[in-house]
């Protein structure tokens, strides 16, 4: 669905170590077809967040970097976090700076590096991005 949902540590339910523990699918206000792609650890001081970007990786090889500072104020219900098209579905979803290196590959070994700072920061969160790798087509 590409959004985002907030959940503090101290707000997770106590358990004991020997207990199985609950499904994140119960903590959290996942739809019916809504599934989990990545669970990130944040910086706890949010003032740190103004020096990191958050870079989305779709299934068709967009991508798409905004700043971390966009996802403060997240509702218990989530937040739209990226614009997906239909059969498309988030990959991988990391935080980065401005100076590090992103590396995409295909499933058929195509690959590709670029710095972060090639790919544009975008302002609004409902966007689908742009191309960062090209698949190949199926012989």
């Amino acid at each position: 669905m590409g959004k985002a949902y907030q959940l503090k540590v101290y707000e997770l339910p106590l358990s004991a170590p020997q207990s199985r523990g609950k499904a994140l699918v119960n903590v959290l206000p996942f739809a019916a077809h809504e599934g989990l792609s990545t669970l990130m650890h944040l910086p706890e001081s949010e003032a740190y967040w103004e020096n990191l970007h958050i870079l989305f990786v779709t299934s068709s090889g967009n991508l798409r970097r905004n700043a971390l500072s966009d996802f403060q104020n997240i509702r218990s219900s989530g937040k739209i976090a990226m614009k997906l098209e239909e059969g498309e579905r988030l990959i991988a979803v990391q935080t980065c700076r401005e100076d590090q290196d992103v590396l995409l590959t295909t499933r058929k070994g195509r690959s590709i590096r670029f710095e972060v700072g090639d790919v544009r920061c975008f302002a609004g969160r409902t966007s689908t991005g742009v191309r960062g790798v090209v698949g190949e087509r199926e012989s």
